[in-house]
């Protein structure tokens, strides 16, 4: 196998250090529809799939694991009538996977999102 070797990645107009690209960047994200019949990944970024375990639970699958579990999740959710919070369902949390409960701000009952964005930043493993 062949490898680069560099400290810094050029377009010829901007440059960057290696290091931001691989500890600074996300690792993974997704934009996913948890309402209807089956939950499923409109487009996403190193995810393998979404497992809805009930109501306004999800668990985003990774195709590339993390070096742990000590990585930051953010999300946001967008749905019809009523404040919407999802945050991270730390019952779920892998290095390959992680969980989100959506829920009304409101009332915290569980519903199923009409858009859900999720990004992770942090290590992948080596």
């Amino acid at each position: 196998m062949s490898k680069i070797i560099a400290q810094t990645l050029s377009d010829g107009l901007n440059d960057v250090a290696v290091d931001t690209v691989f500890n600074g960047s996300v690792k993974a994200w997704a934009n996913l529809r948890g309402s209807g019949s089956s939950p499923a990944l409109r487009d996403d970024f190193n995810m393998s799939s979404v497992t809805d375990f009930s109501t306004g639970i999800y668990a985003f699958n990774l195709v590339s694991a993390m070096a742990d579990t000590n990585y930051a999740v953010a999300q946001a959710s967008a749905t019809g009538p009523g404040p919407a919070c999802p945050d991270l369902n730390f019952s779920l949390v892998t290095t390959m996977s992680y969980g989100i409960r959506n829920y009304r701000s409101n009332n915290e009952i569980p519903f199923d999102g009409q858009i859900i964005g999720t990004l992770l930043v942090g290590s992948l493993a080596a």
